[in-house]
């Protein structure tokens, strides 16, 4: 009679090959998802920029060379609501962003020179 199954090498084996795949596949697999999202964040801010020079065109009677926070104008852009915080003004006709953030990440600068940091912005004290 003979025994049909596996030994126990073999399933230790098979145990430890699948550990070193998993071991490698998921921190490749978060680098993934913090590009992805900081490359959302970065679209969010591409399109608010767009949103707050279409505002900006609409009303052209205010100075827009002191910061402004995002919340004291009404804005329509997709995925505004994620955006928690920060500021912006308008220099030479480029709209440059000052700590804006979505909680995840915080942005500085005009949308072809965007910087953006991983975390929320800092505040100062």
């Amino acid at each position: 009679m003979k025994n049909r199954g596996f030994t126990l090498v073999e399933l230790l084996t098979s145990i430890i090959l699948i550990g070193l795949i998993i071991g490698l596949a998921v921190p490749a697999y978060g680098k993934y998802i913090n590009k992805s999202r900081k490359n959302s964040f970065k679209e969010t801010l591409n399109g608010l920029s767009r949103a707050i020079e279409i505002y900006i065109a609409s009303d052209s009677s205010r100075d827009y060379s002191d910061p402004i926070p995002l919340d004291a104008i009404e804005l329509e852009a997709e995925n505004i609501s994620s955006i928690t915080d920060g500021s912006f003004y308008v220099k030479k006709g480029k709209v440059i962003f000052v700590d804006v953030s979505n909680g995840y990440y915080c942005g500085n600068g005009y949308k072809k020179d965007l910087v953006i940091y991983d975390g929320p912005c800092k505040k100062e004290s």
